[in-house]
């Protein structure tokens, strides 16, 4: 699935409308969850902007991973909806900082079931302090190098 968006990404990026187009939409139709980057393709097609896909695919599988994680709960593979477009501006320090912030995190999230041998209370809890602490922490690195993001290259 991402492996074919990125790919369509790419052919977007070329100005390849149409197989761009198509191939994002077979990527669709291989889990919806890419949907919400298509999404970001049209509106960036109607604005005439596709140089910020990228960052608008990024943003938008970020929200597919917080409508997946309401629908049942947060697992860790969902950050592979954000991560592929995410590593696309690594040169960016708090992207680059955050991914390292949310892949500990995915790996720290198994931890107090395998400590714990069950998903009883208080593990819930704890699953939610080390993904809202993850969070806390990316909000705290992009606060830190938002205002020296201009000195970095696009």
């Amino acid at each position: 699935m991402m492996g074919i968006a990125l790919y369509a990404t790419s052919l977007l990026l070329d100005r390849k409308l149409v197989k761009g187009s198509v191939v994002y939409l077979i990527s669709v139709a291989l889990k919806f969850a890419t949907g919400f980057g298509f999404l970001g393709f049209l509106v960036l097609l109607g604005l005439r902007r596709a140089k910020y896909i990228i960052e608008i695919s990024t943003a938008l599988m970020a929200v597919a991973v917080i409508v997946a994680s309401l629908r049942t709960n947060f697992q860790p593979w969902y950050l592979l909806y954000v991560m592929p477009f995410a590593v696309l501006r690594i040169e960016k320090r708090a992207i680059k900082y955050s991914l390292y912030i949310l892949s500990i995190a995915g790996v720290l999230y198994y931890i107090p079931f395998l400590y714990s041998g069950n998903w009883d209370p208080p593990i819930p809890m704890i699953l939610n302090y080390i993904i809202l602490g993850a969070a806390a922490l990316c909000l705290l690195v992009f606060l830190i190098f938002l205002p020296h993001s201009k000195k970095e290259t696009n």
